[in-house]
C-alpha cells in the first residue's frame, strides 16, 4: 500500500498550514510535507548530487506541474503576494544557484513563494541599501551553511548597522555553524538544549521556512552521537537517538534505532516515531498498522498525534474526523481501526486480522471477516457478535452494504 499521490484538497490544507506557520506558502515545502518529494532527494539536489528534482518527484513532472498550478490559483484567490526565491547549493555546491526542473514552467513555479504580507524584517532584505544588501548576503550565507562567509557578512552588517534586528539571532547561528559535532552523549544533550532554546528560535526569525535546512544537519550530528546502543528510557525520550534523527528527518535511522529497542511496540512514543518513519519512507501499510497499534495501546496518545497539524497521513486524519462526527457514546481512538475498515476498506484488508482481545480489536477482526465473506452461518454469527460489541458500528456496516 504505497503512499497515494497527493490530491488538490489535501494540498490546499497543507499549504494553508504552511502559510499559518511561516507566513508564506512554498511549493517545494508543500512537496516535502506531503511526501511528494523525499527529503533525502531534496538534500541530494541541494548538495549538487542531483541536477534537478525531476526524477525525484513521486507524481512525475507533468502531474506535479498541474498540482502546483492549481495551488498557484489557490494562492491568488487569497491575494497572496508572489516572490521569486532562488535556491542555492550547500556543501560542495555552496553558493551555486540551483535549477529545480528542466520544465521551465515548473521550475518557475517551484521558485515562487507566496506571502500573506511582508513585514519590516522581510521587506528589509530586498531594499537597495548597503545595510540591507549586507543583510541579504548574510541570510544567503547562513541558508547555504557557509560558516566563513556568514561570519564575514555578520561582521560587515554590524559595521553598517549596529542596531540591526538580525544581529543577535544571526550571531547565534554563526556560532552554531562553528560548533563541532558532539563528541559523546553528554555533549549531544547539551547541544539539544542549545538547539531548542537558542538556535532554532534564531533560525526561525532569520531564515523563516529555511530554518529547517539549517538545523537538520545539527540534529543528525546529535543523533549520531546518541546512537551508542544505550537503552531506551521512556522517562527521557529525548536522550534516544531516534528523537534527534526524527528532527533531522533521517527516517531510515529512525526506523533502525527504534527497531533496535526490544520493547518498542509497547512504547507509544516509539510507535509514533516508527509510524511516521515508515510513512515518510513510503511504506504506508506498515505506517497505518503501527498507528492502529497505537490506537489500541494508547488511544489518548494517538488522538493527540492525529489532531496535530503536522500529522502526515491526511486520509487517516479525515477518517478520525468522520469517526468523531458519529453520535456514539464513548468514542475513542481505539475504535478508529474498525471504523477505517468501512471508511477505507483497502487499509483493513492490507493489514489483516489482529487476534487481539480488546473489544475494539475484536470489532476490527469481525469487520474484516464480514468484508471477506463466508458461509451464511458464519455471516450471521459475525453480524450478531458485532452488534453486541458496538451497535453503532454494526448499523454503519449495514449502511455500507447499500452504498
Amino acid at each position: 500500500m504505497p503512499n497515494a499521490v497527493v490530491g488538490v484538497t489535501e494540498a490546499e490544507a497543507t499549504a494553508q498550514r504552511l502559510l499559518s506557520e511561516h507566513g508564506a506558502y512554498s511549493p517545494i515545502e508543500l512537496l516535502l510535507a506531503t511526501n511528494s518529494l523525499g527529503y533525502e532527494d531534496y538534500r541530494a539536489w541541494r548538495a549538487g548530487v542531483r541536477r534537478t528534482l525531476d526524477d525525484a518527484l513521486v507524481a512525475g513532472v507533468a502531474q506535479t506541474r498541474r498540482l502546483v498550478e492549481d495551488l498557484r490559483a489557490w494562492a491568488r484567490s487569497l491575494h497572496l503576494h508572489p516572490d521569486h526565491v532562488p535556491f542555492y547549493g550547500v556543501e560542495g555546491s555552496a553558493g551555486v544557484e540551483l535549477t529545480a526542473s528542466t520544465d521551465e514552467i515548473l521550475d518557475a513555479l517551484l521558485h515562487t513563494e507566496y506571502r500573506a504580507q511582508a513585514d519590516r524584517r522581510q521587506t528589509d532584505l530586498f531594499l537597495d541599501t548597503s545595510g540591507m544588501t549586507a543583510a541579504n548576503e548574510l541570510v544567503s550565507a547562513l541558508s547555504s551553511r557557509r560558516a566563513d562567509a556568514a561570519k564575514t557578512c555578520l561582521e560587515r552588517l554590524a559595521r553598517l548597522d549596529a542596531e540591526h534586528w538580525m544581529l543577535a539571532d544571526a550571531t547565534m547561528l554563526v556560532d552554531a555553524l562553528a560548533t563541532p559535532p558532539p563528541a559523546g552523549r553528554a555533549e549531544a544533550l547539551r547541544l539539544i538544549a542549545a538547539l531548542e532554546r537558542q538556535w532554532l528560535p534564531a533560525a526561525s526569525a532569520v531564515l523563516r521556512g529555511g530554518s529547517r535546512d539549517f538545523v537538520t544537519p545539527l540534529w543528525r550530528d546529535i543523533g549520531t552521537a546518541l546512537d551508542d546502543g544505550a537503552p531506551y528510557d521512556a522517562a527521557r525520550p529525548k536522550e534516544h537517538a531516534s528523537f534527534a534523527y526524527s528532527h533531522g528527518l533521517d527516517w531510515a535511522n529512525v526506523r533502525r534505532t527504534v527497531g533496535e529497542v526490544a520493547h518498542h511496540r509497547t512504547e507509544p512514543a516509539l510507535l509514533e516515531l516508527l509510524a511516521e518513519a515508515e510513512w515518510r519512507l513510503r511504506n504506508r501499510r506498515e505506517a497505518v498498522a503501527l498507528w492502529f497499534a497505537l490506537c489500541w495501546q494508547a488511544p489518548e496518545s494517538f488522538a493527540v498525534a492525529v489532531d496535530a497539524p503536522r500529522f502526515p497521513d491526511r486520509a487517516v486524519q479525515k477518517s478520525w474526523e468522520r469517526l468523531q462526527d458519529q453520535d456514539w457514546p464513548g468514542v475513542t481512538a481505539a475504535w478508529l481501526p474498525a471504523w477505517m475498515v468501512l471508511d477505507e476498506p483497502g487499509v483493513g484488508r492490507a493489514i489483516g486480522a489482529t487476534g487481539g482481545a480488546s473489544t475494539p480489536e475484536r470489532a476490527f477482526d469481525l469487520l474484516l471477516r464480514l468484508r471477506a465473506g463466508g458461509s451464511d452461518r458464519e455471516d450471521i454469527d459475525n453480524r450478531r457478535a458485532l452488534q453486541e460489541l458496538h451497535p453503532g458500528l454494526f448499523d454503519r456496516y449495514l449502511a455500507s452494504l447499500d452504498a
